[in-house]
């Protein structure tokens, strides 16, 4: 398991899920045992990746844009060769 991972305890018996908890903690996993934490941190999780999502969107309009100024710059040139 990479260090990033985080693992997520559900069960209604609260006993259960500290044991569990405190188990996976001293074995080197990061660990949410309760529900609001788990909340939190797939809100961040939500609002990181809808962020990489939206820079990467940025950047492949970004490049569309230069490929069609690069293929139109190559249309307006006249070489031998070029099929018209």
């Amino acid at each position: 398991m990479t260090p990033d991972a985080h693992l997520l305890i559900v069960d209604d018996d609260e006993r259960i899920r500290t044991l569990l908890q405190k188990f996976l903690i001293r074995n080197g996993f990061l660990v949410s045992a309760q529900i609001s934490d788990a909340v939190n941190q797939l809100d961040k999780f939500t609002q990181e990746n809808a962020s990489i999502a939206d820079e990467t969107n940025s950047i492949s309009q970004k490049t569309n844009q230069i490929a069609q100024t690069v293929v139109e710059d190559v249309n307006k040139n006249v070489f031998d060769g070029k099929i018209s």
